[in-house]
């Protein structure tokens, strides 16, 4: 699995959704429709293959792809 075959907006969701930002709060940032958002997801998921946010986003720490730390730097999530 690799992010090749992903689209520039595709990889932007995945930012956001690594940044645990909502479907609404992701079509704001991008000035596009919820429902536009949820189209990319859905073609994020058959790309990687994966069935949630939830597996996209442990992919995309997990493979380097996406800092984590700024990540939870810049959402306010704090380890407790």
């Amino acid at each position: 699995m690799g992010n090749a075959r992903l689209t520039e907006r595709e990889r932007k969701v995945i930012n956001l959704l690594v940044a645990a930002k909502t479907n609404r709060e992701v079509a704001h940032e991008l000035g596009i429709a919820e429902r536009t958002v949820e189209f990319h997801l859905g073609n994020v998921f058959k790309k990687l293959g994966f069935a949630s946010r939830i597996q996209v986003a442990v992919w995309a720490v997990n493979s380097g792809w996406i800092d984590s730390q700024s990540h939870r730097e810049e959402s306010g999530w704090q380890d407790r």
